[in-house]
């Protein structure tokens, strides 16, 4: 082979390994350093035993979420956002999900294939980035919110808490439980109503959307909202 040979493979074989470099590669599994079990963000947010949502996760410690976190495979995830929360007998996860050229919402439970429907990139993005900057709540738990008995010890059962959130953006990440006033859910007792931020996961929601009053009046809300 002749040096003008060799260095005509060389160069063809740069230019594959650029080519190779510049396309983004698919990502082996949703790496968002999300802590499903939610210990820390409980703890940190000292939520009562008697929680819905502890007995939410003590019920569910395995959930197809999980699965779902674990097996993604596609372009590399930019911007995430997770919502759990109990739906009937079977816990409901909602994730948005944010990367470079696309943006769809996954509705994942345990007994139900994935519902999957895109979204618009930028709104979501900028969905995602306001839920991450949300001024923090902590209510003060109180029988207003008992929602039930605990049948064995005959402990109320609080909902001052609805959701378990989480996010990851700008290679930062956040988990908290979601007060119940910040859903916007018609159950919410009058003192929440007048809170600042009632019911502003729903605004944000409504947002991302394009959902306003009028139009809300005249459709159902989609059903990524079941639970809000």
């Amino acid at each position: 082979m002749t040096p003008a040979n060799r260095c005509g493979l060389l160069l063809a074989g740069c230019l594959v390994l650029a080519g190779c470099l510049s396309i983004p590669r698919a990502q082996a599994a949703a790496n968002l350093k999300w802590d499903l079990t939610y210990k820390e963000a409980l703890r940190r947010h000292r939520l009562r035993d008697n929680e819905m949502l502890r007995y939410l996760l003590t019920r569910y410690p395995k959930r197809a979420i999980q699965e779902r976190l674990a097996s993604y495979s596609g372009e590399p995830i930019e911007a995430s956002l997770l919502l759990e929360a109990p739906e009937s007998k079977h816990p409901m996860a909602t994730w948005y999900i944010r990367t470079r050229s696309a943006a769809r919402v996954c509705v994942v439970t345990n007994d139900r294939e994935d519902d999957c429907q895109p979204l618009d990139p930028a709104r979501t993005e900028a969905f995602i980035r306001e839920v991450m900057h949300f001024a923090p709540l902590d209510p003060v738990p109180d029988g207003e919110h008992a929602v039930g008995v605990d049948k064995a010890t005959g402990t109320p059962i609080l909902m001052n808490y609805y959701q378990l959130l989480s996010v990851s953006i700008d290679g930062r990440t956040l988990q908290r439980p979601v007060a119940t006033l910040e859903t916007g859910m018609t159950g919410m007792v009058a003192r929440d109503k007048r809170h600042p931020h009632a019911g502003r996961m729903l605004d944000a929601l409504n947002r991302l959307f394009q959902l306003d009053e009028a139009s809300r009046a005249r459709k159902p809300e989609p059903a990524t909202e079941r639970g809000q």
